[in-house]
Parts: C-alpha cells; structure tokens; sequence
C-alpha cells in the first residue's frame, strides 16, 4: 500500500503529525475491510474549502465545501510486480473540518480520523446514501474509531 498525503493549505501543520495520523485512519480502514492490498495507492489533499467548493461543483454539482470528498479510481487491469494502482484519491477542507470539531465539542483530530475512514470506505465502494447501506457505514467507521479509543460520532 503506498500512500500520498500532500498538503495544499499550510493550516493543516498545526496539527501535529497530521501525516502520520492521516496514514493511521488509512491503514486502520483498509485493515477492518481485509483491504490493504500491496499494488494500490491512496492520494489524499489536505486543502481548504476554497479548492474543495471547486471540486464539489464541478464532481458533485454542489457549489459549495464540504468535510471531504472521495474520488474512487477504476479497478486496474493486472499489475506487473511491483507496480502499484490507484484506489483512490480523498481530499479535505481544513476550514470546514475545524468548524465541524470545534461544534462537536471534539478534538480536530478524531474528526480527522473519522473523515479519513469515511472516505476510504466510500473508495472501498460503501454508500451512505441509502439506510440499510448508510448504516452498514456508519457501524464501519465507528468500529474503525473505536480502535483509536474515539467514540461512536454518530451517537447522542
């Protein structure tokens, strides 16, 4: 597995080891899911709500930030040895994933993890769109956190 954290907005340095811990969320979500394979690759764009409005708009038709997005790459063929293929790219917005911490009372950190795993999931193919498949995803991410010791976000 070979991951790409590249970050875009130099906010995202004042969390510390913001790197580590987004290849923490990465490795934990695709160790739940029997899922790291060698030959794969996740890009992940730690980015502001200006670049993630302008993703949104033109991917999502939606003019306007969010938390995260994910962008599911098309299965590869085969792969040679030692080749890798990628599973997806995820991208975050450092604006709005502060806003929402800081209004769950949460540190940006779990938040972080948690949007993390919820992107690799969606690379994985979980939907949340829909309730049986929504809440499937829901109980995946919050078996993930638990082994961060991070509780349950979408409990009361």
């Amino acid at each position: 597995m070979t991951i790409a954290v590249d970050i875009a907005d130099d906010r995202w340095l004042e969390i510390p080891d913001i790197e580590a811990l987004v290849e923490r969320a990465i490795l934990a979500s695709l160790g739940k899911e029997n899922a790291k394979e060698s030959g794969r690759e996740i890009s992940v764009l730690l980015a502001n709500d200006k670049e993630i409005k302008g993703l949104n708009k033109r991917w999502r038709g939606k003019n306007k930030p969010t938390n995260v997005l994910s962008f599911p790459a098309a299965a590869p063929p085969s792969l040679a040895s030692g080749q890798t293929a990628p599973l997806g790219d995820i991208v975050l917005a450092i604006e709005t994933v502060a806003a929402e911490a800081l209004a769950a009372g949460k540190p940006i950190e779990h938040h972080v993890l948690h949007l993390v795993i919820h992107g690799v999931l969606h690379l994985l193919g979980y939907d949340h769109q829909t309730g049986k498949e929504g809440d499937a995803m829901e109980q995946r991410e919050a078996d993930i956190l638990a082994g961060f010791g991070i509780p349950n976000p979408y409990e009361s």
